[in-house]
């Protein structure tokens, strides 16, 4: 491979690593989102653990989706799952670093697919030599 061919790849290779990057720290962004919202989520409408005077019931985080007599719901643990992530999709939808984040992303995966089909491009000129092509 000649040296301006390996310049090439490692500018396609960077390009789709930088995408790669920018999709994996929106992803990280996401799951912070859902971990607050699950998080605060576990504290309001659980089931009461400790039965003091009216009001100062406390909450137990690990018995969250269980009912009053300690068997858990699975129907109750996946709604509340799916509810979360909604809740957590639309806050993070929200977020101008998401916003950003996002925004760069796609120019980022405008740059790879530019990069890959300037390598291409030059891939099949090389293929094709340099016969003139002849147009009626």
């Amino acid at each position: 491979m000649s040296e301006n061919n390996g310049k090439r790849f490692d500018r396609t290779h960077e390009a789709w690593s930088a995408l790669a990057d920018q999709f994996t720290q929106i992803a990280h962004q996401f799951r912070e989102h859902y971990h607050r919202v699950s998080a605060g989520a576990s504290q309001i409408g659980a089931y009461p653990t400790d039965a003091g005077p009216a009001g100062t019931e406390s909450v137990d985080a690990d018995k969250v989706g269980a009912d009053p007599r300690g068997t858990d719901t699975a129907g109750h643990r996946v709604s509340k799952a799916v509810e979360d992530a909604a809740r957590a999709f639309e806050n993070a939808v929200g977020d101008p670093k998401v916003r950003q984040d996002s925004a760069e992303a796609g120019s980022a995966l405008l740059q790879a697919v530019g990069a890959t089909l300037s390598e291409l491009g030059t891939a099949i000129q090389r293929e094709a030599g340099d016969k003139p092509t002849r147009r009626p």
